[in-house]
């Protein structure tokens, strides 16, 4: 199973990000061809618009011409019938055999009737029943009376032939005026359908005549599913009907395909002069026709894109290979080198471009490395060995320095101890011989022993510290702390000082040099406090982000200008003078070596007359 850490380390090699950059780079290939199809369906869509349009138009041609070819039917039939006296009394034995003539020739028309004034169907094409009929309620018989013209009706069953025709009647007006009748014949739905379907429909299109009130009189294809229904309901009617002279919009069909609709409004054939359309047709194309031309083309362009792109990739990835074991050698030379093997060579033949020329600049930097490399061993070697010489030699000065610090300590304290010896003696036997000045001076000579002698303790417990052997382990800092604090309250049980102690503060380090580290900065703390009438000591610890601990000891003592905080770690360095309090100056500076010695800091804040505390850190 390939890791996402191992998917990663593939898609960065060289090789795929060669064979990566050439695929990108027919993306702008690609990006140009979606924008011509955009461009192609766009001119697309507007073909569509004007072939639906004009489809549209073609189809309204066809169907007027089929009402005007009807008018022209009716209208000498009425003229013939205008002569007659009295239409109530013509025999329908007469006329029955010559209208079933005239449709016999017109295979449009499934019906010729001539009705009275009161709709009343005088005679037909088709034989009598024995039963009359009437017209008197169908829009074109009143609309023929109201206005004396032609006048189309909608989609009904004809009361004659019980046939679905669209009626269209023609008046039969006298010399006199009067209308003594109606002529009228039912257009074939079926024949206009088929009319319909001459003009030439692009494939899964339709087209549909639809009258002033919405129903539907023609309809291409399922004519008889959709024949007679309303679609006056509907919002696109609307759209129809305020733009009578044609529009195209995008829509859908009655079953709810996606169409570009062309429609126009049919003349005013039976209606009155300047009167809104009497019916309108409309052509549907299906929005898939007038983007497959462009969808076919964009298919085309993104297959040969693919094509070429796949086989530039592939002549990308196979003659990276040459290209690559070039590089290969170059990363294998590189490794050995790093290793430490410095007489790794990519070696020739160099070919004659740029990658010969790096791999014979590598060659002859490796042999550059490898002969620094001859050098500095040799260098090493001389240093190593100077190194061994210098450590014995400071070893044993280090010796001599031990061996003479014990003796000047010993051979120091003897005549040191001897004045203060003699001086004691002297204000001991001859006091009363001495004068005040005179015990003065001795006073002052046993003083200046007492404090040389304590100087050269502390300048050996430096000198200790400094060179002696550390054992690392777990030290109770707070116990090393309370055991220092017994010792000074022990030394002047008289003094009244708060102290506080934060419990079981632990470090590692060598308790005996963290003891001595306490004992200075717990000293300095109790001394400096001497003269507060309220002294205050505090030992704790603050913690980081991370929980790593700086440990403190805080007092509210005499504290120190911050100008001079530079000069507290150095030894014999005071910033009070011994008559305010005693000291040889080598205390601080012997916490700093300790702490320093295990990897810590050691700082110091403090402002005159009220207190100083002193940070040091301890890494684990």
């Amino acid at each position: 199973m390939v890791t996402a850490a191992g998917m990663i380390k593939r898609l960065s090699s060289l090789r795929v990000q060669l064979v990566l950059l050439v695929v990108v780079a027919f993306a702008p290939a690609a990006v140009l061809i979606f924008i011509s199809a955009q461009a192609r369906r766009s001119d697309g869509a507007d073909h569509v618009r004007s072939q639906a349009l004009s489809l549209a138009k073609l189809t309204a041609v066809q169907y007027e011409q089929a009402i005007q070819s009807t008018r022209a039917f009716l209208l000498p039939l009425a003229q013939v019938f205008a002569a007659v006296p009295d239409l109530g009394k013509v025999s329908e034995t007469a006329c029955q055999p010559f209208f079933a003539k005239l449709i016999a020739s017109d295979s449009q028309l499934v019906v010729v009737a001539a009705a009275l004034p009161d709709g009343t169907v005088q005679c037909s094409n088709q034989p009598s029943t024995g039963r009359s009929a009437s017209v008197a309620d169908e829009a074109f018989f009143k609309t023929a009376v109201a206005t004396r013209d032609f006048a189309l009706g909608s989609v009904t069953t004809d009361a004659v032939t019980g046939k679905t025709a669209i009626l269209a009647g023609y008046p039969i007006v006298a010399a006199d005026g009067s209308v003594r009748g109606v002529i009228y014949a039912g257009l074939n739905v079926t024949a206009l359908s088929e009319a319909v379907v001459q003009a030439g429909l692009p494939q899964g299109s339709f087209a549909s005549i639809v009258d002033r009130t919405g129903t539907v009189l023609a309809r291409y294809p399922e004519p008889a599913r959709w024949v007679g229904r309303s679609i006056a309901s509907q919002a696109g009617f609307a759209e129809l009907q305020s733009h009578p002279a044609g529009v195209t919009v995008d829509g859908r069909s009655l079953d709810g395909t996606a169409v570009v609709v062309g429609s126009i409004g049919l003349s005013s054939l039976g209606g009155p002069a300047g009167g809104p359309p009497q019916a309108f047709v409309s052509v549907g194309i299906p929005t898939s026709t007038a983007y497959a031309s462009a969808d076919r083309r964009l298919r085309t362009d993104l297959l040969w894109l693919l094509a070429v792109a796949l086989v530039a990739a592939a002549a990308a990835w196979f003659g990276s290979g040459l290209v690559l074991g070039r590089l290969r050698r170059y990363v294998r030379a590189a490794g050995s080198i790093a290793a430490g093997n410095f007489s790794a060579r990519t070696g020739p033949p160099y070919p004659s471009n740029e990658l010969g020329d790096l791999g014979r600049a590598f060659d002859e930097m490796a042999a550059g490395v490898e002969e620094r490399d001859r050098e500095i061993r040799v260098l090493n070697e001389g240093l190593e060995r100077r190194v061994t010489e210098r450590t014995a030699e400071i070893e044993a000065v280090n010796r001599n320095l031990e061996s003479f610090s014990y003796s000047v300590s010993h051979d120091l304290r003897t005549p040191l101890r001897a004045i203060d010896g003699f001086s004691q003696a002297l204000l001991e036997d001859y006091a009363s011989t001495l004068d005040e000045q005179g015990k003065d001076f001795l006073q002052r000579v046993r003083a200046a022993t007492q404090h040389m002698g304590h100087l050269i303790d502390d300048l050996l417990v430096l000198s200790r510290v400094t060179r002696s052997e550390m054992r690392r382990e777990q030290a109770n800092l707070s116990a090393l702390a309370e055991s220092v604090i017994d010792e000074l309250q022990h030394a002047e049980p008289q003094r009244r000082v708060e102290i506080t102690i934060e419990p079981d503060l632990q470090a590692v380090g060598d308790p005996q040099l963290l003891r001595i580290v306490l004992a200075n900065l717990l000293s300095n703390a109790w001394k400096f406090t001497g003269r507060q009438p309220q002294p205050r000591i505090e030992f704790g610890a603050l913690r980081d982000a991370a929980g790593v601990p700086t440990y403190f000891v805080r007092d509210n003592g005499a504290g120190f200008d911050m100008a001079y905080a530079d000069k507290l770690f150095g030894a014999f360095q005071r910033l009070h003078s011994p008559s305010e309090f005693p000291g040889t100056g080598i205390g601080l500076a012997t916490v700093q070596r300790i702490v320093q010695r295990h990897g810590g800091q050691v700082r110091a804040e403090g402002l005159p007359g009220q207190g100083a505390t002193f940070f040091f850190t301890l890494p684990a």
